[in-house]
Parts: C-alpha cells; sequence; structure tokens
C-alpha cells in the first residue's frame, strides 16, 4: 500500500497520535478518531490523477484530506481509501462519494442495499454496521 496524498491536518493528527507517516497509521488513526474512510474499487490499470480527485471532490463540497493505493489482489484493477472534509454523515452518503470518485458501479449497487439497512433499519447488529463497506479479495 502506497500513500498519494496525505493533507498537512492529517500528518498532525498522525504527530498527536504518536504515529508515523504511514498508509497503515492514516487508517488505524481514522478508525481510533471513528472517522468514516471512503473505500474505492476501480477496475483497470489507469489511476485518477490528484487534480481530478479535488476536482469531483469539489462539486460534493469536499476537501481531499488523505488517498491510500494499493494494486487490487487480482492485479487487474486498484483498491483505494480516501477521506474527505466535511466526513460523511451516513452510509448512503459514502456510497454516493465513492460513486462519484469513480467506484465500481456494480460494487457501489449492492453497497446501497447495505447503506439502506445500516442507515434506516434499527435492527442491523453493530458487527455489520461496522463492515458494510468491505473490499472482497477472491477466494483461493
Amino acid at each position: 500500500m502506497i500513500w498519494r496524498y496525505v493533507a498537512a491536518t492529517w500528518r498532525a493528527k498522525l504527530s498527536l497520535a504518536g504515529e508515523t507517516n504511514t498508509p497503515e497509521a492514516i487508517l488505524r488513526v481514522a478508525r481510533a478518531q471513528a472517522v468514516p474512510v471512503l473505500k474505492l474499487d476501480l477496475d483497470g490499470k489507469q489511476l485518477h490523477t490528484l487534480d481530478w480527485m479535488r476536482r469531483r471532490l469539489d462539486r460534493a463540497n469536499r476537501v481531499l484530506k488523505a488517498w491510500l493505493v494499493e494494486e487490487s489482489p487480482s492485479g487487474r484493477g486498484w483498491h483505494q481509501w480516501v477521506i474527505v472534509y466535511p466526513h460523511p454523515t451516513s452510509a448512503l452518503e459514502m456510497v454516493a462519494l465513492q460513486l462519484l470518485l469513480g467506484s465500481d458501479p456494480l460494487r457501489e449497487a449492492y453497497n446501497i442495499n447495505r447503506a439502506r439497512a445500516v442507515d434506516f433499519s434499527g435492527h442491523v447488529p453493530d458487527w455489520w454496521r461496522a463492515r458494510w463497506n468491505v473490499f472482497y479479495r477472491r477466494a483461493t
């Protein structure tokens, strides 16, 4: 996993948490501070540019704070973790932002159903509430 971009505010958060500036530390701090992390599944070899990401987020009145990338297990695309501000306040908002940033539309179609249940059903266990937006790996 590599980081493509980390804003100064997130570098400061890492420092305050006693963490180094690594992708894993960014995700640890985000999890510890309950910051929502967008997960993008992009098919194909072409990665978007930093400028493209910023322009897309600007349309949704969001600012890019961190962008982490790793090659997907299939080797035919990319898994990306994105932190934006202001943070999304619902699971459906996360799905919308993931679509805006180019995530696989079929993945997000399944996510819509799970996000709707998380946002509007009082019967979703906490375990599933924390795991509705996941990357899937190929079975071996």
